[in-house]
């Protein structure tokens, strides 16, 4: 047996992103089609991290 992440050299944070991306779309979360319009962006330039505002990823929920 083998790790298929490190076989075909994508990281384990990719693979988690990638299970992510399939159980958000089989719960309607996200759909195929916006899926292909990011996929048909342009590459952003640069790789730098950016501070975000504290609490960006809050979820209210009324």
């Amino acid at each position: 047996p083998y790790l298929s992440h490190t076989w075909n050299h994508l990281s384990s944070q990719f693979i988690c992103a990638l299970m992510c991306l399939n159980s958000w779309s089989t719960e309607g979360f996200v759909k195929s089609t916006d899926i292909q319009t990011i996929a048909a962006l342009e590459e952003i330039e640069g790789d730098n991290d950016i501070e975000l505002a504290q609490g960006w990823d809050t979820i209210n929920v009324d």
